[in-house]
């Protein structure tokens, strides 16, 4: 005869969370319904998420670049980035982009590599090895950096917890820009401190990933600056858009314009790179979110 065992109460390894239907809109699905051509599921949707025939929603589902953009002048410390660059470009000095090894902090280290050698100045590029390395810049990145002759330290997607590892860039006579997205409990001991989540910033892109950071950081020097003047901060958005995506941030405000005029840039793309990546992934039509990410 077998013995008949107890299961074991399993009950507080198991998450619940409950389910909230929104409260429906049946008019204001109409009124969206019949002024954008959209299905009724679609503006029901919309509607109970609390949007309206107004600006917002028009902005929303047709996000642009002329109308749409938070000022770069509202962004922390963005000017002073820029004109850094600049004075270091102008010294003819090699400068250093540290970057994290994820596709935001790729996508964003990307932007900056390919406009500074675009204007012929000379760039030394680390990422961290995820397994070996680790997160974050360290100081053995700095020393190599400092080997090169490298005035300038930029770091993108890491560095406001470095505070260490920027004390050493500073001891050895380099100025560094940290460019960040991650929580801020005290500011980093870095010449320039660029993280719209700074105590102090009041920049309507609060939840901008790195890669779209660095982009506002391109259009700063496009502004500000006489190094930029010939360029157009446009073509970087299928790199900015990489990282918007994968990086999971709200597809809202700025980021939703990031990610439309990315995709449509990505699917006529020439970067070879991207190109090979689209290719092999078998993407021959428009390029979708889900193209780039999961989620």
């Amino acid at each position: 005869m077998q013995t008949a065992h107890k299961l074991p109460d399993l009950s507080s390894l198991i998450a619940y969370k409950a389910i909230k239907l929104r409260k429906q809109s049946p008019k204001e699905a109409k009124k969206i319904q019949e002024k954008y051509g959209l299905s009724l599921v679609t503006a029901k949707v919309l509607a109970a998420r609390g949007y309206s025939t107004t600006d917002e929603l028009a902005s929303f589902l047709q996000p642009t670049l002329r109308t749409g953009l938070a000022d770069p002048s509202d962004l922390k410390s963005l000017k002073e980035a820029s004109l850094l660059i600049e004075e270091i470009v102008l010294a003819k000095c090699p400068i250093a982009v540290c970057c994290d090894f994820d596709v935001d902090g790729l996508s964003g280290g990307s932007q900056i590599v390919h406009f500074l050698k675009s204007i012929g100045s000379k760039v030394e590029v680390f990422v961290p090895d995820r397994f070996t390395e680790g997160y974050g810049l360290n100081a053995g990145m700095v020393n190599a950096a400092n080997e090169r002759g490298c005035k300038l330290l930029i770091t993108v997607d890491f560095g406001t917890t470095n505070e260490a590892e920027l004390a050493l860039a500073r001891d050895k006579g380099m100025k560094s820009i940290v460019i960040d997205h991650h929580h801020v409990s005290k500011n980093p001991p870095a010449d320039v401190f660029v993280n719209p989540c700074q105590a102090g910033c009041g920049f309507a892109g609060s939840i901008l990933c790195a890669a779209g950071l660095v982009w506002y950081l391109l259009l700063g020097i496009r502004k500000w600056t006489q190094i930029g003047k010939s360029f157009d901060p446009k073509m970087y958005l299928d790199l900015a858009c990489l990282g918007t995506i994968c990086d999971m941030v709200p597809l809202v405000g700025v980021n939703r314009i990031i990610a439309k005029r990315g995709l449509e840039l990505l699917h006529h793309t020439e970067r070879p790179g991207l190109r090979a990546l689209r290719d092999v992934s078998g993407v021959h039509k428009a390029v979708h979110c889900h193209h780039v990410s999961f989620g």
